[in-house]
């Protein structure tokens, strides 16, 4: 990103115990994580789960009976838990929209994320485990976006406690339903740190 300057993180050194970084920190609180070199707790920060890879353990793609792939648990995932990023091509709508007509037309699978209503992530062709999540009304994950060393990413975290064997799902409301349509996604606290 031009002209990127980081924020300083203001955490404290933490007490025996604490997690350092941790729910009162500034970049936490704004879906920022911090920084290596801008950081006071440098390599023992832990929001920094992102930039870090620090995926779910034991993730395993499978074929649903009805939805194609799918990804579930194989080990239990803490509520507030970062599981996955979304990755793929960034693409702007208007050409994700022409591949869809021409590149992708007659697939019945479609893997892409919107990030804004102008900017998509197509993972149709590459692109992370993450695609393969399936949408649901009965969501256990939610996508935020968050600001990593000046690039916004999106990564995947859980809403409830998952267990092994359990299907991640999450939800992604019909932008061209009016609001009190759309089903209510339980509010995430902010990833807590470990």
């Amino acid at each position: 990103m031009k002209d990127y300057e980081p924020d300083v993180c203001n955490c404290k050194k933490p007490e025996e115990g604490e997690s350092p970084c941790g729910s009162g920190c500034i970049n936490r609180s704004t879906y920022s994580e911090c920084e290596p070199g801008s950081c006071v707790n440098g390599t023992k920060c832990s929001n920094m789960v992102i930039q870090r890879k620090q995926y779910a353990p034991g993730l395993e793609r499978f074929m649903t009976a009805k939805k194609g792939w799918g990804v579930r648990a194989r080990q239990s995932i803490a509520k507030s838990s970062f599981i996955l990023e979304y990755t793929g091509e960034i693409c702007s709508a208007a050409e994700f929209e022409r591949r869809m007509l021409v590149r992708y037309k007659g697939d019945n699978h479609h893997y892409c994320l919107a990030m804004d209503n102008k900017i998509m992530i197509d993972a149709h062709r590459a692109g992370s485990g993450c695609r393969f999540v399936n949408h649901s009304c009965a969501p256990n994950c939610i996508t935020q976006k968050w600001t990593v060393n000046g690039d916004i990413r999106v990564g995947l975290f859980a809403v409830e406690d998952i267990k092994p064997g359990d299907e991640l799902r999450y939800y992604v409301p019909k932008i061209e339903k009016k609001k009190q349509q759309q089903k209510q996604v339980p509010e995430l606290k902010l990833p807590a740190a470990k």
